[in-house]
């Protein structure tokens, strides 16, 4: 909608805004028409945006759209497959990820553009306290506040520094629909599994201190299932840092009055675990609370805070996980559970369908977008890919049979249709390394009975090339073959 405001309506709309929100709506429309205008990466992703599926922009245009079962699986289709490729691009040249995980507005982009070198400024205003990238910085913003047109849905907004490869998931703690959330949890996976090594950075606002029930304690919650429980968090702790944002400051006394603010202060906010009542969420608070770390962008604050410098040498510091893909789970929360299950069982259906119509190309595409959706690593979704790799074998398998045993029989005009079939499902399907063919096999073993065969017939026209008298005695010796082949002639 903020790209659609023309600057003649704009003042009109803004009059409609409450006036407590009025500078947001600036920002927000600032930003959301520089995604569009803007020359360098904000031109790009709407380039990658239009390239989608129309079912992907419309879900991207309108996040509130329901999608039918065929929507849904051309969706997570067309995400998947950009998210593939995205993560193929960034991983490339063996990249270590500095992942950060938080809440939208805990200061994920503001982290990464003062990590990169970008000079903040402050503006004050009645209703509101704004910090951004300043107009005058001599680094221009690597991550846009927000995410962009693409990847704000359904993959990790992944950017290069020349200090790291940032990489924000935002889908950990969102909740944007079960199509979306589904993708967003294949796309991060993959691309925490395509790195060499990855360190996390979770970042907390002040608030969310004091708001045990909701954003904490739905981050622990988080933190558990990413790292396959609270033992994933506590063995792998050397390679996380929590980062905190936002520490108020008394307006009254100045913005610098922040320095009354110490580490251990706001580690003691943390100290009361009431509320941490599932298994593995007080050690992973623990955690949290060890790794602490405060920072301004205005690099205000006393010597327990952090400033650019310092900051970049304790990340540095944290030991790598270098091997993600035995680390690193899904995150996904029960109801899009339920709904992943729904759609993994219609994919089934379909790869089954197009089997029997013969179809191979569309049950092979349906059987490697299962194969994806598969690395979610839910029990019932492995049920549903193993039983469908199952049948679709044994369609192999069948072909493979009735091709020797058309061959067996004499049937070489059939035995050779199936082989062509069986060429054809390998070419369709044969990139599926969990599918096996046998084509050379059954091949051969098609030719040595039609050669088999041949022989046979050969010795029967012998019989026909000698004496009457011999051809007699032969004609009775072999009736049988000499009536196959008068059959056959």
């Amino acid at each position: 909608q903020f790209r659609n405001v023309k600057h003649a309506d704009l003042e009109k709309i803004e009059a409609q805004v409450p006036k407590p929100r009025r500078g947001s709506f600036m920002r927000e429309w600032k930003k959301a028409c520089g995604s569009v205008s803007e020359g360098g990466g904000g031109s790009k992703v709407q380039k990658a945006a239009d390239d989608l599926p129309l079912i992907v922009r419309q879900k991207l245009d309108d996040p509130e759209m329901e999608l039918s079962p065929e929507q849904e699986i051309e969706y997570l289709k067309a995400c998947i497959e950009l998210g593939r490729r995205k993560a193929e691009a960034i991983t490339a040249g063996c990249e270590d990820l500095l992942v950060f995980i938080g809440n939208s507005g805990s200061g994920k982009s503001t982290l990464a553009n003062y990590m990169h070198g970008c000079t903040f400024a402050l503006t004050e205003t009645d209703d509101e306290e704004i910090i951004e990238v300043s107009p005058t910085s001599d680094v221009p913003e690597i991550m846009k506040i927000g995410h962009s047109y693409v990847s704000m849905t359904f993959m990790p907004d992944v950017v290069k520094s020349q200090l790291f490869t940032l990489c924000d998931c935002p889908g950990f703690l969102d909740n944007r629909g079960a199509a979306v959330n589904i993708a967003n949890v294949v796309n991060t996976k993959n691309t925490l599994h395509s790195a060499v090594g990855v360190r996390v950075v979770v970042l907390l606002s002040y608030y969310s201190l004091n708001d045990r029930a909701r954003d904490l304690n739905e981050l622990v919650k988080n933190l558990l299932q990413l790292f396959g429980g609270a033992e994933g968090v506590k063995s792998h702790s050397s390679a996380i840092a929590c980062g905190v944002s936002k520490t108020p400051y008394d307006k009254g006394l100045g913005r610098r009055n922040k320095t009354d603010m110490e580490l251990d202060d706001v580690r003691n906010l943390m100290s009361d675990m009431s509320g941490f009542n599932e298994p593995g969420m007080k050690e992973v608070v623990e955690v949290l609370r060890e790794n602490m770390f405060l920072y301004d962008p205005l690099e205000d604050g006393n010597a327990t805070w952090l400033q650019r410098d310092a900051l970049i040498e304790t990340i540095h510091e944290l030991e790598a996980i270098t091997d993600p893909k035995n680390v690193f789970r899904t995150v996904l929360g029960p109801e899009d559970k339920v709904k992943l299950i729904g759609i993994v069982s219609e994919m089934s259906e379909r790869a089954e369908e197009a089997m029997s119509n013969a179809d191979f190309h569309a049950a092979k595409a349906t059987l490697a977008l299962l194969m994806t959706i598969d690395v979610i690593g839910d029990e019932r979704v492995s049920e549903l890919l193993k039983d469908v790799v199952v049948k679709v074998q044994a369609n192999i398998d069948a072909t493979r049979s009735s091709a020797i045993q058309s061959a067996e029989k004499g049937e070489f005009v059939a035995a050779n249709k199936l082989v062509h079939q069986l060429e054809e499902l390998e070419a369709a399907m044969g990139s599926i390394a969990v599918l096996e063919f046998h084509l050379e096999d059954t091949r051969n073993k098609v030719q040595a009975l039609k050669e088999l065969e041949e022989e046979r017939l050969k010795k029967s026209l012998e019989v026909l090339k000698k004496t009457p008298e011999d051809a007699c005695a032969e004609v009775l010796l072999h009736a049988k073959e000499i009536k196959v082949l008068l059959t056959t002639v």
